[in-house]
């Protein structure tokens, strides 16, 4: 069913709540630096803020949040909105133990805001951009087992003169003897 929506305009933060009883209660706050130690890897941080939620009691289940971010997003972000990813760790951490929360399912350039859906955990939050997948969704995912790409109209590609295959591969694991 519908959750119970808050906004903490002073943060820059909507939520909206599912599991959240009347004697719970969280906190949100902005911080308008860069964070200590920032999550590795390829991103760019949306570097002008981060955030702190707490929740107190046990009804928090899972929360809908909308982050109003101070840099600028324009009509090209709202197309590619899984180019924002949102990365989580501890509220007192000084590490560099961030981990993956979610995907972007939404951008309001407008307002410079930030969706994530069903997000589960609290703590220090903060917003990157993906800045390698140039065509955001498009990716192939295979089990492991008998996935395979099939062409539709084969008669549409000519296989009679050299072409060239590109692939780059990303395992979620390897077996041991495997490199």
């Amino acid at each position: 069913g519908a959750g119970r929506n808050t906004t903490f305009s002073q943060a820059g933060v909507e939520m909206e709540f599912y599991g959240l009883s009347g004697t719970d209660s969280v906190t949100v706050c902005r911080l308008d630096t860069v964070p200590w130690l920032v999550p590795g890897g390829a991103e760019d941080i949306l570097n002008k803020q981060y955030w702190i939620v707490n929740a107190y009691g046990d009804g928090y289940d899972r929360a809908d949040m909308i982050f109003t971010v101070q840099e600028d997003l324009d009509p090209l972000d709202e197309g590619s909105p899984s180019e924002f990813l949102l990365f989580n760790r501890a509220s007192e951490s000084d590490s560099a133990d961030w981990t993956f929360v979610s995907r972007a399912g939404h951008i309001d350039a407008l307002n410079n805001s930030i969706a994530f859906d069903s997000v589960t955990v609290t703590g220090q939050f903060v917003i990157c951009r993906n800045k390698l997948d140039l065509f955001p969704g498009t990716a192939l995912q295979f089990n492991g087992g008998d996935a395979y790409l099939e062409l539709d109209d084969e008669g549409s590609y000519d296989f009679d003169t050299a072409f060239t295959v590109e692939a780059w591969i990303y395992f979620d694991s390897v077996a041991d003897g495997y490199y």
